[in-house]
């Protein structure tokens, strides 16, 4: 963290650009878990970005507060709802109406 905070205050430090290269690799890691024919749309640089921005928010809580259960639940979350976002109309209308019964 402080490593990542340094890199954001001084850009000609030792730490200069580490916070950009890290985002940089961390969403050139979930491209890989991304179909080959859909890494390059911009909804798929959006998504690595939401999933990125979940997990790093997250971890900060964690760090904070130390409660795993908690921080897990919410993970596991909003990874469903991204998911369910992500799919198809009709597979999210079965899934709402299972939901319901």
């Amino acid at each position: 963290m402080e490593a990542y905070a340094r890199s954001l205050l001084d850009d000609t430090g030792p730490w200069a650009r580490f916070a950009a290269e890290t985002v940089s690799d961390w969403l050139e890691v979930l491209a890989r878990a991304q179909p080959p024919g859909r890494r390059d749309t911009g909804r798929a640089v959006a998504d690595r970005t939401a999933v990125l921005a979940l997990l790093r928010g997250a971890l900060l809580d964690l760090l904070a507060t130390g409660d795993t259960a908690r921080t897990t639940a919410a993970v596991t979350a909003g990874l469903h709802a991204m998911r369910e976002a992500a799919s198809p109309p009709r597979r999210r209308l079965r899934a709402r109406d299972q939901q319901r019964r």
